[in-house]
């Protein structure tokens, strides 16, 4: 029988703010030269953080919003470019959320209509494939590796 061997794992998050009577996401328009385009907001899980309290931060951080209840609705994940261990990206819905929008410098937020992102193709990598495991309640994970992609 094989070793195992445990693999080193980084946590992110991305957190769809919903908008259930518009229809409409809050999206980000990153600035930065290495994750630049449309996606949505969301960061890194702090070491003795949760992961919900993480996704609160987050959303406060990046949108202005402060969101209630986020639901974790799946997960995106994949071997790290450096094969160094695994990138997760815990992937939340926030319905209920109260403030204002206001951009941060990690880029602009504004609302967009979800229609209109599942098939934009300025977003970042697999937006459109997060998206569908966010609004499906039939997938819950996106995992690649190699340029294979895989719906769960």
């Amino acid at each position: 029988m094989a070793k195992h061997i445990p693999e080193k794992v980084e946590f992110t998050n991305l957190i769809a703010i919903y908008n259930q009577q518009s229809k409409q996401l809050v999206v980000e328009n990153r600035l930065n030269p290495n994750f630049s385009g449309l996606t949505l907001p969301g960061g890194h899980v702090e070491r003795e953080e949760s992961f919900s309290h993480a996704a609160i931060r987050e959303a406060k951080e990046e949108s202005g919003l402060t969101i209630k209840d986020p639901i974790l609705k799946g997960i995106k994940d994949f071997e790290k470019d450096d094969a160094t261990g695994r990138y997760v990206v815990l992937l939340y819905l926030a319905t209920n959320f109260t403030g204002e929008l206001l951009s941060s410098s990690e880029g602009q937020v504004f609302w967009e209509d979800l229609d209109k992102l599942q098939n934009t193709p300025n977003g970042v990598f697999q937006l459109d494939k997060m998206l569908q495991i966010i609004f499906n309640e039939s997938l819950s994970e996106l995992f690649y590796s190699d340029e294979t992609t895989h719906l769960y």
